[in-house]
This record gives C-alpha cells, sequence and structure tokens, in this order.
C-alpha cells in the first residue's frame, strides 16, 4: 500500500481507511509485525538549528561513523514526530498542525506551544482548583494499601464550588481504582504490549470517571461508530466527490451534555508497544475525524455566526506507549482549520512513579476547563441558529462557509 501521504490531498473528507480491520497489531512477544503498510518512504528532515559546537563525524577502526553532539537540542526535538512534514505541506491549505513537527511553525506559535508546556509543567492548571492540588500532593505520599481510605476519610468542604468536588471526585475514584490495580502483584502474560488489556486496565478508568464525575461526557467504548465520519461519507456521496459510504469507528468516542460526539480517543498498542506506524495513523484519523465533528457542528448551525463557530473546538486523545497526548481542533484564521498538540502525560502503571498522577490532573484539568467554556460556547451557537441573537446575515456560517 502506498505511503498515506500520497493519498492526504482528500483526507479531510475521504478516510485512508475504514477502521480496525486495517490496523497492525503486535506480537505478543513486543516485535513489531510489518506489512505493506509498515514501509515508510523517506521523508524531508524537520529543520533544525544545528550547533556549530557539535565535532565533526568520528569513524572508528570497522569504518562505522559516529556522530556526537553537544547537549543542546532544538524545542522541536523533545518529542518523535508522528506527522511528517510532506503529510503537513499536504494538507497546509485547510489545516494549520500546531506542534512541534512542523517545520514551517510561526515563530508565535511555537512560542505559544512552549508557553503551554511551560505551563503543563507546572502544573497551572491543576493549580487552579487549589482544593484538588492539596487532595492530590497528599495521596502522594499514602502507603498503597491505606490509599482509598485516607481519599475518602478527607470528605470535601460545602464551601468549595462544584468544579472542586467534580474534580475531587474524579480524584478519589481513579486513584482508588489505580490502588485496587496495584494491589495484586502478579501481572498478567505479555498485558503491557496488549492494546485491549491497555485501554481497559489504564485508560478506560480515567475518562470514565472524569465524564461521570464532571457530567460533562459521556463514553463508548471499543469500537464505537463515528457517526459524524458516516455523515460526511454521504455528503461526499450525494456531490460526487466520494463513491460510497465508509464506516469509522474508534477506541473511545465521548459525547457532550447535547449528545453530540466531542472528543475521539485512541489507543494504537499497549505500554510496552512501539509501532510508530500505527500511532502516525491514529494521528490521522483523529485529525480527519474532529474535522468530520466540526463540519457537523457548521452543518447543524448553519444560521450562526462565524465568529462563535470559531470558538467551537473538538477534542481528541491518543495514546503512544504509556502517554497522553491531547489534541484540540477548531477553525481557526482565513477559514482553516487549527489542529493542536496541546499537551502530553505519562499513564501511572504501578506504584513506582506516583507522581506522574500531577500531571495527568493537570491534563484533565485543561479538559474540563475547556468542555465547561464548550458548554456556554455551543449553546450560545444553537440560540444564534435558533433566532435567540440577532447575527448579521454577511457574517452566518451559510454565507461565509458555503459556496453560492
Amino acid at each position: 500500500m502506498p505511503d498515506l501521504s500520497d493519498h492526504i490531498e482528500n483526507i479531510h473528507l475521504v478516510p485512508t481507511s475504514t477502521g480496525s480491520a486495517t490496523r497492525n497489531h503486535d506480537n505478543t512477544d513486543g516485535a513489531t509485525v510489518l506489512t505493506e503498510q509498515d514501509t515508510e518512504e523517506p521523508s524531508r528532515k524537520r529543520l533544525c538549528h544545528v550547533n556549530t559546537d557539535s565535532p565533526a563525524p568520528i569513524v572508528g577502526s570497522n569504518n562505522t561513523i559516529y556522530k556526537f553532539t553537544s547537549s543542546h537540542q532544538t524545542y522541536q526535538a523533545l518529542e518523535v514526530s508522528r506527522i511528517n512534514p510532506k503529510t503537513i505541506d499536504a494538507l497546509s491549505s485547510i489545516v494549520t498542525i500546531i506542534a512541534p513537527c512542523n517545520p514551517s511553525l510561526s515563530p508565535d506559535l511555537l512560542l505559544d506551544l512552549r508557553e503551554l508546556k511551560a505551563a503543563h509543567a507546572s502544573l497551572a492548571y491543576l493549580k487552579q482548583f487549589p482544593a484538588t492540588f492539596t487532595l492530590l500532593m497528599g495521596a502522594m505520599n499514602q502507603p498503597i494499601e491505606k490509599l482509598p481510605v485516607w481519599l475518602w476519610g478527607n470528605p470535601a468542604e460545602n464551601a468549595l464550588s462544584i468544579a472542586e468536588k467534580q474534580l475531587i471526585l474524579t480524584v478519589r475514584f481513579v486513584l482508588t481504582d489505580y490502588a485496587n490495580n496495584n494491589n495484586n502483584e502478579q501481572v498478567a502474560p505479555f498485558s503491557d504490549v496488549s492494546e485491549r488489556t491497555f485501554l481497559i486496565n489504564h485508560v478506560v478508568p480515567i475518562f470514565k470517571t472524569f465524564g461521570n464525575q464532571t457530567k460533562l461526557l459521556s463514553f463508548n467504548w471499543c469500537e464505537s461508530q463515528l457517526m459524524q465520519h458516516s455523515r460526511q461519507s454521504r455528503v461526499m456521496v450525494d456531490i460526487g466527490q466520494l463513491n460510497e459510504t465508509t464506516l469509522r469507528f474508534v477506541d473511545g468516542l465521548g459525547f457532550d451534555k447535547n449528545n453530540v460526539e466531542r472528543l475521539i480517543l485512541e489507543v494504537p498498542g499497549g505500554r510496552l508497544s512501539n509501532n510508530r506506524l500505527h500511532a502516525s495513523d491514529d494521528t490521522l484519523k483523529i485529525m480527519h475525524s474532529l474535522m468530520c465533528v466540526l463540519k457537523g457542528d457548521a452543518q447543524t448551525h448553519a444560521n450562526a455566526s462565524l465568529v462563535t463557530y470559531k470558538r467551537v473546538k473538538a477534542f481528541g486523545v491518543q495514546t503512544v506507549q504509556d502517554v497522553v497526548i491531547l489534541s484540540e481542533m477548531s477553525l481557526g484564521d482565513n477559514c482553516k482549520y487549527a489542529y493542536k498538540e496541546v499537551m502530553t502525560a505519562a499513564v501511572p502503571v504501578n506504584d513506582s512513579h506516583r507522581s506522574k498522577w500531577l500531571p495527568m490532573f493537570d491534563l484533565l484539568a485543561y479538559l474540563y476547563v475547556q468542555l465547561n467554556e464548550q458548554v456556554n460556547i455551543i449553546r450560545r451557537l444553537q440560540e444564534e441558529h435558533d433566532g435567540v441573537h440577532v447575527v448579521d446575515q454577511n457574517m452566518t456560517l451559510i454565507s461565509t462557509l458555503y459556496e453560492q
């Protein structure tokens, strides 16, 4: 099969796969199963500053070449890219990919990413909820066998805000499940490379609890059909740009308070599974799916204003090994989509690194704030569409996003 990027010009409406049937899987010994889809075409390297202090390559006695580099690295070198430059270029007319892997990202957007990463490192979003932060810090030093009793033995004060109470309950339920997982020292064979085991044991409890306690999301799990993708496929069939309607299934599908798809979740492997091509495919899948969700918002609110619609967001969650990557998409300048990789946090899978819960809950705090804002934004969008608020007819979605 050719590289996905060869077909990316149709990615915003035509999928390159139809779900789990085309996925690659791992052997139980951790080795990656290679198929024709796994063959990567050499791509243009990301532009980066080369430190002039680095010495010239050293040739060993067996003619092996060693390239030594200094301790200084570019910001882009923090993470391995899952979106190659060829794909970024092909999509550049319809979406701005705001991620360190984009070699043509403007200095302002790159600075915004760095500031966002710095805020995440300082737990800035979690600290907006001081009672939740205090509870978490206290939980860091509790013996695992006593952690549930300690968590539930510290009642939330009546004076706390609804947001604090909801997040505290989220912390309690998630860490209680975490303590339960770590109560048994025996580990099932090969569970660290199993996609479904990692999804069910470690990812589902976090986001299911978050949704249930905050009441901002409800989830369908394990190959849930993305209805907005099916709808957009039918639209493309009707206008002659697609031959048949296709289906898409995702590992987790989060619905907002209006029962509208709002968050896409994909787990491409277990904690020790490192299938880079699978992860890259899932990144494209999430980007395409988020576009479908936003297109659905536009179609059902065609009489609303463009200004309000540009504040609407859809969210993606992807794991790469044990790291959760939170992304979001909205309509940006020049009516191009803006896909932004917001932050990452590792999933704590054992009690040797309990402190990993702090950045994970910081990620959830950010998502909580964003989803709360979306409740009001989408309500405003609906009211504009229904005529509660007067909208300049030259600024409606039907006038600005749809060709006459």
